[in-house]
């Protein structure tokens, strides 16, 4: 198999296909502003979930997360090796 096409069906791709709004391939470049955090936050999970620090209900809520994350709806970031998620507050538009 192509390289481009393993890479295009890994769990983060779709991921990032089916609820990120800027992601997008063209040619043989994926554009995906947030993926990195994505990635690490998914690959921080799987890891918690086999070693039973993370349970399937925390692990739905950081799915719920990152579909903010990626709407633009929060802010996610590691902070001293844990998860952080700050809301995005948007700013009033002057009268």
């Amino acid at each position: 198999m192509d390289e481009t096409l393993k890479i295009r069906n890994t769990p983060i791709i779709r991921f990032l296909k089916e609820y990120d709004p800027d992601f997008r391939i063209k040619d043989n470049v994926i554009y995906a502003e947030k993926a990195f955090v994505v990635n690490s936050i998914l690959l921080w999970c799987e890891k918690a979930l086999k070693k039973k620090k993370l349970n399937k209900k925390q692990l739905g809520v950081h799915y719920q997360y990152l579909k903010k994350y990626l709407k633009g709806e929060v802010d996610m970031f590691w902070q001293n090796g844990e998860i952080a998620v700050r809301l995005i507050v948007p700013m009033k538009e002057k009268e």
